[in-house]
């Protein structure tokens, strides 16, 4: 229900992916702009936010090669 959300604010740039640096253990985390958003992400199950990171992931590695 709240991915669906999610998954559209943060292809509007309204949700921000913080991903730890190579090589340091460290979980992803996600910040979202505004009350609304950011309580969308709190209710996302941990598999919806791997995929969320998974997004992000995809069109940084996409935007380094181009």
């Amino acid at each position: 229900m709240f991915y669906g959300f999610v998954k559209s604010q943060w292809e509007a740039g309204k949700v921000s992916v913080g991903l730890p640096a190579v090589g340091f253990p460290g979980k992803p985390s996600l910040h979202g702009a505004g009350f609304k958003v950011s309580s969308a992400i709190a209710f996302l199950s941990d598999k919806e936010k791997a995929e969320i990171v998974e997004l992000a992931k995809k069109d940084a590695r996409g935007k380094c090669e181009a």
